[in-house]
C-alpha cells in the first residue's frame, strides 16, 4: 500500500469512526430492550396457549407459565434505553457538526 492509500484509510476511520459507534449503540440498545421484553410476551401466549387448551380441549394438558417480575422488566427495558438515547445524542451532535462545518466552508 502506497502512503496516499494509507492516508485516505486513515481519513475516513476518523470520519466515519463516531457515527459508527453511534449506529453500534443503538443497534445494541434496541437488541436488549427486544431481548427483555421476550420473557412478558412469551409468558402472555402461555397464558393464551393454556386458556386455549382449558376451554376447547377436554384432556389437554397445560403448559407450565413462565413467571415474571414486572417491576424487573421494566426496570430491565428503561436502563436498555440509555445506550438508545446515548447514540441518538451521538448522531445529532454528528449531523450538527458536519451542518457547522458546510456551513463555514460556503
Amino acid at each position: 500500500m502506497s502512503d496516499q492509500q494509507i492516508q485516505s484509510a486513515g481519513s475516513l476511520a476518523r470520519r466515519f469512526a463516531i457515527p459508527m459507534f453511534s449506529v453500534w449503540l443503538i443497534h445494541a440498545g434496541i437488541w436488549t430492550a427486544l431481548i427483555a421484553a421476550s420473557q412478558p410476551i412469551l409468558s402472555g401466549l402461555l397464558r393464551i396457549s393454556n386458556w386455549y387448551v382449558q376451554r376447547y380441549l377436554p384432556t389437554g394438558n397445560l403448559v407450565e407459565e413462565i413467571p415474571w417480575n414486572v417491576y424487573f422488566t421494566m426496570g430491565s427495558i428503561v436502563e436498555d434505553t440509555i445506550p438508545i438515547i446515548l447514540g441518538l445524542l451521538l448522531g445529532f451532535w454528528v449531523l450538527r457538526r458536519k451542518a457547522k462545518n458546510k456551513i463555514v466552508a460556503c
